[in-house]
């Protein structure tokens, strides 16, 4: 009977053999056990696949940091180490820094002997990896950043959200640095 109840549900028979059985059509009794613990496990395995979610604890942002723009400029960048502590792989897809009139995810690349800036629309970051921003490398750019009372801003730090494609948000407040 075991042997029967493995081809049924090898060969992708198991939704045919799970109507007979709850339409009340005769099954052998082993075959209709086998197929009821199987569909069992089937619609659990199911359900935790499709429920799967990155909680607020999987993902988050450890030493960020933010270069404030130089006196007469408006620019600023932020580096910082994103971890993804999921089962699945994520995607940035926006960024968001306080104080600025917007803000992109860039990468510089080397090619034909130059370094290169580009605009990303955005970053993946595989399941259990951390994702580095750093200089020469994936990093954020801060444009527009609005002028702090000098004292205040080398104190005050800003803070940072990275949105996922899923929509999911981590933020995390970055420290000023200087050059």
């Amino acid at each position: 009977m075991a042997d029967k109840a493995t081809y049924w549900v090898s060969r992708l028979q198991l939704p045919k053999l799970m109507a007979l059985c709850w339409a009340g059509i005769p099954v052998s009794g082993g075959l209709m056990i086998s197929a009821i613990k199987t569909s069992v496990w089937v619609l659990l395995f199911s359900v935790s696949a499709f429920t799967a979610s990155v909680s607020a604890s999987d993902l988050r942002i450890d030493n960020a940091e933010i270069r404030l723009p130089l006196p007469g400029q408006t620019t600023a960048v932020v580096y910082l180490a994103l971890v993804n502590s999921s089962p699945q792989d994520l995607t940035v897809s926006d960024v968001r820094v306080e104080g600025a009139g917007a803000a992109q995810l860039h990468q510089h690349i080397h090619r034909d002997g130059m370094m290169r800036m580009r605009h990303l629309e955005s970053i993946s970051v595989a399941a259990g990896e951390t994702l580095t921003f750093e200089s020469g490398s994936y990093h954020i750019m801060a444009f527009r950043m609005a002028a702090r009372d000098g004292k205040k801003s080398q104190n005050a730090t800003y803070a940072v959200t990275l949105i996922m494609s899923d929509g999911q948000k981590v933020s995390a407040q970055a420290t000023p640095t200087t050059l």
